[in-house]
């Protein structure tokens, strides 16, 4: 469960916070990098690749944060993703590992299907655990 006392949900768009900024890009480098669906790729073109995609959403989403409250500074989760004619696109989610299990997750995307009536996701990845998005289905953009 979200305790609302600590932790506090805000959108923010690219460039509005530039700490924000710097943890999606190093979580989002750290996720794509390690894709098992890229691990073909020599580590020049796989970097390229990882930097195309992280401007790409960074260009066309905006983000759900969950941050401290005290440490407005200090974030714990974010969920891009982009609304479209009732649809939601979720394109990347990170929870810090020690944050895990918390419900952060599940907080965000229980308020972002409020606007939505159909839903995907466009990660590079299936998802092995259907359990995660279960109203979501596979889309690529």
């Amino acid at each position: 469960m979200v305790d609302e006392e600590v932790l506090e949900f805000k959108t923010l768009e690219a460039g509005e916070n530039p700490q924000f900024d710097n943890f999606f890009k190093n979580s989002f480098m750290h996720f794509y990098l390690r894709c098992p669906e890229f691990q073909e790729l020599d580590d020049d073109l796989r970097l390229l690749v990882a930097n195309d995609k992280c401007a790409q959403i960074r260009k066309m989403c905006k983000f759900m944060v969950g941050f401290d409250k005290l440490y407005p500074t200090v974030f714990y989760t974010y969920t891009a993703y982009t609304l479209s004619e009732n649809k939601l696109y979720l394109h990347m989610a990170y929870v810090k590992k020690n944050f895990r299990g918390f419900g952060f997750f599940k907080h965000s995307l229980d308020v972002l299907k409020e606007s939505a009536n159909e839903y995907y996701y466009t990660l590079p990845i299936k998802l092995k655990r259907k359990y995660y998005l279960p109203d979501f289905e596979r889309k690529s953009l």
